[in-house]
């Protein structure tokens, strides 16, 4: 991991957005690769072939982030039995320094814009359980 943050042939480490523009886009980007993250549909998908599609809640963070009670209540609900402790956030939004750039954002939307959308349309294909927020919210682009 850190030779992929260095820059090439010196010791110094890349800013954010040239690391988002030369490692992780590219890799992202690459039909066979070794990782996945962010792409919810791709293994959604494979727990829905499965589980009954009843039996997964899937769950917004914004939704963490800005109604945790409302959240614990679809969680309660879900699994039928009462969380008696109050959900709290930790590493929230408020703690956070900094924002990427907007460069960064567009080089990184240019990825998971088009998953994001492929997890919209396999929740809408594949209803879940009523307590499941429907339509399922579009992430929020404020990263």
């Amino acid at each position: 991991w850190h030779k992929k943050v260095l820059k090439k042939n010196s010791t110094a480490i890349m800013s954010f957005d040239e690391y988002v523009e030369q490692v992780a886009v590219p890799t992202l980007k690459r039909k066979k690769r070794k990782t996945s993250h962010g792409m919810y549909a791709t293994h959604l998908s494979k727990w829905f072939q499965e589980f009954d599609r009843q039996q997964i809640l899937v769950l917004s963070f914004q939704e963490l982030q800005h109604n945790p009670k409302k959240l614990q209540q679809r969680i309660q609900e879900f699994l039928g039995y009462p969380i008696t402790a109050e959900m709290h956030l930790q590493n929230s939004l408020e703690k956070r320094e900094s924002h990427p750039s907007e460069f960064a954002r567009a080089k990184l939307s240019e990825v998971f814009a088009p998953e994001n959308d492929k997890l919209y349309q396999l929740l809408r294909e594949h209803p879940g359980p009523s307590m499941e927020q429907t339509p399922f919210p579009r992430f929020e682009d404020n990263l």
